[in-house]
């Protein structure tokens, strides 16, 4: 539920920033404030049951320095002997273990309950895809002395149920969401660094993600689950019709 919050908030902010007409402001803005709320909300009784993942603490420096090393700051594209983790890519490598453990519970409940062999294969390649980038972003928090956050698996977060709570259509759309979101937050985590083997393992992974993407769409449109956003004219077919 938190992640999907936050999801929307991102949604829902950018949104926002895109609107002229004022009625339209007024109510993404409404929205924002719902959703807000909602998270305040969620976040509370998180924090009131103890199941709240905090993210990793960093002491408060007593004095800002400058950097002064451009090789041992940049690092190695083979992480070998880099220095250890700065506080932004921390929390790019640590959020991105949390929404991929989020999308990969996801996955296994609906890879359990599909009944189309095609999703259930295409489902089978996010699990593993989710489950490579886990355990990378783990290592790279390891290797700075800092503990990953717990699996989700360990709270028995997909029960024993076969039956399909949801149409395939719904459940492709739900994966195609946290497939462009997945794509945003790793071009933003490739952007927050400046460790050489952070950013090239960003970018395999968004290489990764975008042919799993890609595939997603395709199956899609072949099922006909995809309804086509607006689109504009095209002038150029117009002007050969009319001088047909």
């Amino acid at each position: 539920m938190r992640n999907g919050i936050k999801i929307g908030l991102n949604l829902v902010s950018t949104a926002l920033c895109m609107c002229t007409r004022l009625d339209v402001l007024e109510f993404f803005q409404q929205e924002i404030h719902t959703t807000t709320a909602f998270w305040n909300k969620v976040a509370r009784v998180m924090l009131e049951k103890g199941i709240l993942v905090r993210p990793p603490f960093i002491e408060t420096e007593v004095k800002s320095d400058y950097v002064e090393d451009k090789q041992e700051f940049l690092g190695s594209y083979w992480g070998k002997d880099n220095r250890p983790l700065l506080s932004m890519e921390v929390e790019q490598l640590f959020y991105g273990i949390i929404t991929n453990e989020v999308g990969k519970t996801l996955l296994t409940g609906f890879h359990q309950v599909t009944p189309s062999k095609p999703l259930r294969d295409y489902i089978e390649r996010g699990i593993a895809i989710a489950t490579d980038m886990i355990e990378d972003f783990g290592m790279k928090l390891l290797d700075s002395g800092i503990t990953a956050p717990s699996h989700w698996e360990a709270y028995g977060a997909v029960s024993r149920s076969t039956t399909p709570p949801f149409s395939d259509k719904l459940m492709m759309f739900h994966i195609n969401v946290l497939n462009s979101i997945g794509l945003a937050n790793y071009a933003v985590s490739a952007g927050s660094t400046f460790r050489k083997d952070l950013i090239l393992m960003y970018g395999r992974y968004l290489a990764q993600v975008t042919k799993y993407a890609a595939d997603g769409i395709k199956l899609a449109i072949e099922n006909k689950w995809l309804e086509e956003p607006p689109r504009f004219v095209d002038r150029k077919n117009l002007i050969n019709i009319t001088t047909h």
